[in-house]
């Protein structure tokens, strides 16, 4: 049984060769058998190894394209070193490569690719920072205190363990740690359920997004058929006043271009108040997250505008059509009749048949999706899924 974590550093990786080329790709620093635990197989040379952790060793993983782009091919770096820097300040350790591993293995976050591995002891050599997780030297007794929280170990067991057994073999290995590793408040080693970092949990997230998207464009659809029956029952009810300015002598078009310009109007004015009040709550947002932390890092406003450019227009687009077709299809449709009242039309009759069965329809489909959400999150909360991906026996 093996297991291992991970944190990520983005970072300058530059050969040291005589034509010394410089890449700035993403670094996780492993402890553990981390490789072995996600049964990463090597193209060449080995992968990390728990020893190169307890010795603070000088030595990096890189994925093959990686190797490639640095030394031309993957067997060709092997021996090779190479200097790591996270800013532009820091020499940054001086690297040996002992392993290539395919492309195809990227780490664990889906978001962000990592090119490169080295021993987590480098961190601090690394980004010119002194943490007290790790220091560059051996640590006491051969063990690591970590004190960073929420970084997620992988751990790998025969098919033949069961869950008790697994839970036991942890608490052994928690209990033989000496005092000063295991802290005060820490709870243990244990293996949490249901969030898992394995494949199919991330089917499950998947599907669980996929899910929740379609919800909310049901109810945005819904919202919008409740907008156009709304503000088609209200122009139907003023329909004499359309009558009484026709017989003044307004002319089809000359309604039809005063409405189009007032619902641009309208729409350019929602547009530059809801950019307003996103930049507002940008800045807002930025406030209370701080914008050194982590978690601006992944909330950089290149992203964020880049997803409000076209969402907060199409929300907009819609609204709007919602809000002009129906007078825009009683003018096309209107006739004077010269008498007191205007009747509805067969045609128009058909028109608010037809909205309300699509509205009905809409809600009863809503309902169905929103039950079998909440099967799906009854599955999922009660699941049994442990966070280890399983070893062939």
């Amino acid at each position: 049984m093996v297991a291992g974590m991970t944190i990520d550093q983005k970072a300058s990786l530059r050969a040291i060769a005589a034509d010394a080329r410089s890449v700035r790709a993403r670094v996780d620093l492993a402890t553990g058998d981390y490789m072995r635990a996600l049964h990463v197989s090597p193209l060449a040379g080995r992968l990390l190894q728990p020893s190169d952790v307890a010795n603070c060793a000088p030595v990096a993983v890189l994925s093959a394209g990686l190797a490639r782009q640095l030394f031309g091919a993957p067997a060709q770096a092997i021996g090779r070193s190479l200097r790591m820097a996270a800013d532009a300040g820091v020499s940054g350790p001086l690297l040996r490569v002992v392993g290539v591993v395919p492309d195809a293995f990227k780490g664990l976050d889906v978001q962000r690719s990592v090119r490169a591995w080295a021993p987590l002891p480098q961190l601090p050599a690394l980004s010119g920072q002194h943490f007290p997780m790790c220091t560059a030297a051996k640590p006491h007794n051969g063990v690591m205190a970590f004190g960073i929280y929420g970084l997620p170990a992988v751990l790998s067991a025969p098919v033949s363990m069961s869950r008790p057994q697994l839970d036991a073999v942890l608490h052994e290995a928690w209990n033989r740690l000496p005092a000063d590793a295991r802290g005060k408040d820490e709870q243990g080693l244990v293996v949490s359920a249901p969030f898992s970092r394995s494949p199919q949990a991330r089917l499950q997230a998947a599907h669980r997004t996929t899910l929740y998207l379609a919800l909310s464009l049901a109810a945005l659809v819904l919202a919008t058929i409740n907008v156009f029956t709304l503000r088609w029952l209200a122009l139907v009810r003023r329909r004499h006043v359309l009558q009484l300015e026709r017989v003044l002598g307004a002319t089809r078009a000359f309604l039809r271009r005063r409405y189009v310009l007032r619902t641009a109007a309208l729409a350019l004015a929602l547009l530059l108040a809801s950019a307003v009040l996103s930049a507002m709550g940008y800045w807002a947002l930025r406030m209370l997250v701080g914008h050194d932390s982590a978690l601006w890092a992944s909330l950089s406003l290149p992203a964020l505008a880049g997803e409000l450019a076209w969402a907060l227009p199409a929300l907009l687009l819609i609204v709007v059509l919602a809000e002009a077709l129906p007078l825009l299809v009683l003018l096309q449709r209107e006739r004077i009749d010269g008498g007191s009242r205007v009747a509805l039309s067969r045609a128009d009759r058909g028109i608010g048949i037809g909205v309300l069965v699509a509205e009905v329809l809409l809600a009863a489909v809503m309902s169905c999706a929103a039950a079998w959400a909440l099967h799906y999150a009854w599955q999922q909360r009660h699941a049994t899924s442990a966070c280890c991906t399983r070893r062939p026996a």
